[in-house]
């Protein structure tokens, strides 16, 4: 085949390909405009069916390993403060599962599964296999999560919300937002006090947490 011809061929060709990409938009966006869900809206919904389909038995494993792990430094159920509340479970083998619950439970369900990795006595890496939605976690990339003491109390504090945890501390108003651990029989309760004096916190939010002001 002569050059002429093979260059003739390949502007043909790529002609072709992106006629049919931006046909491929034009039609993406009609269907979108007539109620259509997006390629993104699909994915994100094949994501939380398969977490879906794999969180519910990690999570029974989960919880029946707890039964043998005594007084574990950092295993087990944590739940955020308030009626509509995120569920975290952890455990060394079984790894983690996120679930989330609503007021109105149209979108209760589980956002996350995967495994624990322990990186320091106060801090782990939350490795996702599946990942939908979370707060703190909205992809499969790896999620610092620290762990914190207060008066008796495990809290874990995600990376993405250290910033807001140490603001909300240092501002003596409020019980800051964080994961706690509770008792299995525990109940959810309506309204988080906040304990008194001040946390331990792991050496990365110490710089973030201002002593309160007066």
């Amino acid at each position: 085949m002569r050059r002429s011809a093979r260059r003739g061929l390949a502007l043909a060709l790529g002609t072709g390909l992106g006629i049919c990409a931006a046909g491929v938009l034009l039609v993406g966006r009609m269907l979108a405009r007539a109620g259509w869900p997006s390629v993104e809206d699909m994915r994100g919904n094949l994501e939380h069916e398969l977490v879906g389909a794999l969180a519910p038995a990690r999570a029974q494993a989960i919880r029946e390993e707890f039964a043998h792990l005594a007084e574990h430094p950092w295993a087990g159920r944590y739940t955020t403060p308030g009626g509509q509340y995120e569920e975290l479970l952890l455990a060394p083998d079984g790894g983690f599962t996120l679930h989330v619950q609503t007021h109105c439970g149209n979108c209760t369900g589980f956002e996350a599964v995967g495994r624990v990795r322990e990186l320091a006595p106060d801090r782990l890496l939350l490795e996702p296999e599946r990942a939908h939605w979370a707060r703190y976690m909205r992809s499969r990339d790896p999620q610092v999560l620290h762990l914190i003491e207060w008066e008796g109390r495990r809290m874990a504090v995600f990376e993405a919300q250290a910033e807001r945890f140490c603001a909300m501390l240092t501002s003596g108003e409020s019980m800051p937002e964080a994961y706690i651990r509770r008792g299995e029989e525990q109940a959810q309760p309506p309204e988080e006090l906040r304990p008194p004096g001040r946390p331990l916190l792991p050496e990365p939010l110490r710089a973030l947490a201002r002593e309160p002001r007066d």
